[in-house]
Formats: structure tokens, C-alpha cells, sequence
């Protein structure tokens, strides 16, 4: 298989979980018992570990104080560095009627980060041969086809053009409607596609869509000849050993938190419907923990430190994190730092130095963020069960973390 080599994560992935209570140089001194701490070994951060220690304590009063402030249920938080997890707590619990606590292993609907799952597994293809991203999606989607205007033209929207948000598909539509609970299956998304518009001429513009990463889910499935969850949990989360990891999640499903809506008038949050995605999911409908996104964290970290992975050759991942199509400082509203371009899913900023991509998620139940340095071999991970909560937190996070890494010795 091309592309294939030793797994880079290491198999001691979690050396100890302990609760309110410090174990390592690098913890939280004092935590207070409202969850569970999960510390791991790291080579890259072995040398910080005099002022790593400082800065975890300051993103644990951090996310605490974002907890409270924002009446967030429940609360997931880790830190990556290099091929380890070496920081995760869970806050909380798991839902505004359940007393269940958050830990680091609970599971949270990750909305639109699945967009980079789905952009890994077209990437997993296009090693393999079995498509290329230049081509008109309808060479393999023969269904693919919206309406056009003067405007628009002729061009052919490419399997590129998906990934980067640039094909003119719309960013919103009657088919993407998430004032519902539940969204179109396929048959329907398939036969209302003929009457959207496309919005603009195909590589012209930018344009967030989750319609067009369900298309992309769709693909996934077609050219593979396998379902877009079999075809993710062999290729991608079975390789990086992403266990606890949901591609279609279900109401009711043990240790995953469970949404809240918005803060009201008198300070809390009423617990939330559970929003089925049906075509969608490709683009929103994932499940996730703490401790597996951090391994997947570390696969995007890999090439930067020489490593190669079993999922995607180091060159490809290093192409997924280019800046594909440039964009003034924050045109993505992602609710975090400035941006420079979009790379394949991959919100990219190569501003002050420094080389990170991120990607975030809400649904009207739950909000999450994901963000690495590539540079500085460090990633951050915070989930919440709320609606529109935790805005700037992952942003510290990695800040604070960037900052002990760069600045200790030989760093």
C-alpha cells in the first residue's frame, strides 16, 4: 500500500489518569476534583517541562473559568505535543440531566472537524490512484449537477474546488436547514440538487459549504465501493487507533455527551434535540473524544518532525495544510486567530512566524475546536456539550502551551 510505514504513534499513549491530584512535573498542581487529568511521556516536551507545568495550570483555570462563565454543561480539554498526549481533563458532566462526569475518554459531537476526516479520506484515495482531484466530480457522481447562470459558466467544479470551499456550491440552501432536527438522507438530497445554484464560477471564491462536503462523503463512497463510515474506520480510525470514535452517532450512546442549547435569561441551558445530519454527516456528524483526537493530532504533527504514518504519506499531509486559496485575515469565521487561506478542510495561518491549521464545529448542541502548530509540535483539543460556547479558549490554550515549548531550553 502506498504510503504505508510504522505507525507513529506511540503505544503508551496514556501513562497514567489520576483524579485532582499530580503526578509528573508537567501537572496541575491543586486540580480540583470536578474531573479526570490524563498525563503522557513526549520527547518533544521533555524539555519544557519546568515552564510547561505554569502553563497548564493556567489553561486548566482557563477552561474552568470558561465553564462557568458560559454554564457549559460539560467540558473535554487535551494538549499534544509531538507524537503524545501529555495533558487531558474532563469537566463536568455529561449532560445538563445526567450527573455522569466528563473525562478524557467521553465522547463529543464534533461537527464540522469531521470536514477534515472526510478531506483525509479523498486524500487516502488520490494516493491510491483512485481518483484526481483536477476531475469533474461528475466523472464519478454522475448525479452531480446544479444549476447555472451567466455568471456561474461552464466550468466544471473539481474535486478540488470541494475541498478548499471554492466550487460555487452554496454555503446555504433549502437543503441545509439545521433549524431541523432532521436533515435530507441521500435520495433527497440527490434529487433536490438539480434545483440549487451554484453561486459562483467554480475556483473564483470562497464559500464555506456543508453541501459540498456531503458531496464529498458521497464521493468517498462511490470510488472506494465501501460506506464513507466503513471506509473511515478502516483507512483512517482503525490505523491511528481511534477506538472510542463514532462516525455515525446515535442518541442514547454511552459515555458521549448529550447538547445544550443556548444560555438564557436566567443563566443555564436546557438540554438540546439530537440533530440527525443524513447527507450531511461527511460534513458535521462525527463523534469523538479527547484522547483520539489528540492521536490525530499527532498524525498532522508527523511530518514535521520526519516521521511517515500508515494513513497519508508525509508529502500529502504537508499538501492538506498548504494554503491552497488565499483569504483575508479572518474571512472564515471560525471564532478564532487570523487567516491566511484555506488548505484541503484545513483553516491555514502562516501569520507571526508560525504555521498552524485548525477547524472547528458547532451544532445547535454542541460546540468543539481543534488547532496545531505544525512548527512547534503542539495541537490543542476542547469540546463542550453547549451551543456556541468556549470562543477563544483553544486559542489560549495553544498559546500558552506554543509559548512553554518555544521558550525552554533548546527550544
Amino acid at each position: 500500500m502506498r504510503g504505508s510505514g510504522p505507525l507513529i504513534i506511540r503505544q503508551t499513549w496514556v501513562v497514567v489518569v489520576v483524579v485532582g491530584s499530580c503526578v509528573l512535573a508537567a501537572c496541575v498542581k491543586g486540580s480540583s476534583p470536578e474531573g479526570s487529568v490524563s498525563y503522557g511521556a513526549s520527547s518533544v516536551c521533555s524539555p519544557a517541562l519546568p515552564t510547561l507545568g505554569p502553563a497548564l495550570e493556567r489553561i486548566d483555570r482557563e477552561v474552568q473559568a470558561a465553564r462557568r462563565r458560559e454554564s457549559i454543561p460539560g467540558v473535554a480539554a487535551g494538549v499534544v505535543c509531538g507524537d503524545s498526549l501529555v495533558w487531558s481533563r474532563g469537566y463536568g458532566v455529561l449532560a445538563v440531566d445526567d450527573s455522569q462526569p466528563v473525562t478524557s475518554s467521553t465522547r463529543f459531537r464534533i461537527a464540522s472537524i469531521t470536514k477534515v476526516f472526510t478531506a483525509t479520506a479523498v486524500m487516502k484515495l488520490w494516493e491510491s490512484g483512485s481518483l484526481q482531484l483536477d476531475d469533474p466530480v461528475n466523472r464519478y457522481l454522475p448525479w452531480f449537477h446544479l444549476q447555472r447562470t451567466k455568471e456561474t459558466g461552464n466550468d466544471p467544479v473539481t474535486v478540488r474546488h470541494l475541498l478548499t470551499h471554492t466550487s460555487g456550491v452554496p454555503a446555504n440552501s433549502s437543503l441545509t436547514n439545521f433549524t431541523r432536527l432532521y436533515q435530507p438522507a441521500r435520495r433527497e438530497a440527490i434529487t433536490a440538487l438539480p434545483a440549487q445554484q451554484l453561486e459562483s464560477r467554480p475556483g473564483t471564491s470562497y464559500a464555506y459549504s456543508n453541501l459540498g462536503y456531503g458531496v464529498l462523503g458521497d464521493l468517498v463512497a462511490t470510488v472506494s465501493g465501501a460506506s464513507y463510515d466503513a471506509y473511515l474506520q478502516r483507512e483512517i480510525l482503525q490505523p491511528l487507533g481511534m477506538v472510542e470514535t463514532l462516525v455515525h452517532p446515535s442518541p442514547g450512546e454511552e459515555h458521549t455527551a448529550w447538547g445544550s442549547g443556548p444560555i438564557r435569561r436566567d443563566g443555564t441551558r436546557a438540554k438540546a434535540g439530537f440533530w440527525e445530519l443524513g447527507f450531511f454527516a461527511p460534513a458535521g456528524g462525527m463523534a469523538a473524544s479527547v484522547v483520539d483526537l489528540g492521536r490525530f493530532i499527532a498524525l498532522q504533527l508527523a511530518p514535521y518532525r520526519g516521521d511517515t504514518t500508515t494513513v497519508l504519506r508525509p508529502e500529502t499531509l504537508r499538501e492538506m495544510h498548504r494554503v491552497h486559496f488565499a483569504l483575508p485575515s479572518r474571512s472564515i469565521d471560525l471564532g478564532v486567530q487570523g487567516v491566511t487561506g484555506v488548505g484541503y478542510a484545513w483553516a491555514v495561518d502562516r501569520s507571526n512566524g508560525h504555521h498552524v491549521v485548525y477547524h472547528t464545529g458547532g451544532l445547535p448542541e454542541q460546540t468543539s475546536y481543534m488547532m496545531i502548530d505544525l512548527g512547534s509540535q503542539v495541537g490543542v483539543v476542547f469540546l463542550t456539550n453547549a451551543q456556541d460556547a468556549g470562543r477563544g479558549v483553544a486559542e489560549k490554550m495553544l498559546k500558552l502551551v506554543r509559548a512553554a515549548i518555544d521558550t525552554a531550553p533548546g527550544g
